[in-house]
């Protein structure tokens, strides 16, 4: 599956992180764009680690940066036409594998506790629940 991804992107952009460049190419895809700070927010990463992919995608020519006509201070992202061809085109590859979440959405923010750990909404009363902490007073 690695090879395929690899296959389908230029070579500049084949070894990043899936999850992130979606992610940055989809928030960039709104009539706004993205501004920096809220791309960084929104990945989890520094500045310098979303400069680097920020470059890369400029020179594939897959994002525009441009002043915010309504806030000079702010200098947000837009996926160009290439790059929102290239996610539709993904996102019909996976659908074509059943494997693609709902339309517009490649990427699920939803993270799934392990088992092992618990959660607080988890019935104590269930056999899966792990056993409560005890402390033998002597």
């Amino acid at each position: 599956m690695w090879a395929e991804w690899k296959s389908k992107l230029p070579k500049s952009l084949a070894n990043e992180d899936p999850d992130m460049l979606i992610h940055l190419l989809e928030l960039s895809s709104n009539d706004s764009g993205v501004s920096q700070s809220e791309a960084q927010r929104e990945l989890g990463v520094r500045q310098p680690r979303l400069s680097k992919l920020m470059k890369k995608l400029l020179n594939e020519k897959w994002i525009n940066v441009a002043k915010s006509e309504k806030d000079g201070r702010v200098t947000p992202m837009k996926a160009t036409r290439a790059a929102r061809k290239w996610l539709s085109g993904l996102q019909e590859r996976l659908t074509g594998l059943g494997a693609a979440p709902k339309p517009g959405v490649l990427r699920s923010s939803t993270k799934t506790p392990k088992p092992e750990m618990g959660c607080l909404w988890d019935d104590p009363t269930s056999p899966n629940a792990p056993e409560p902490n005890t402390v033998k007073l002597t």
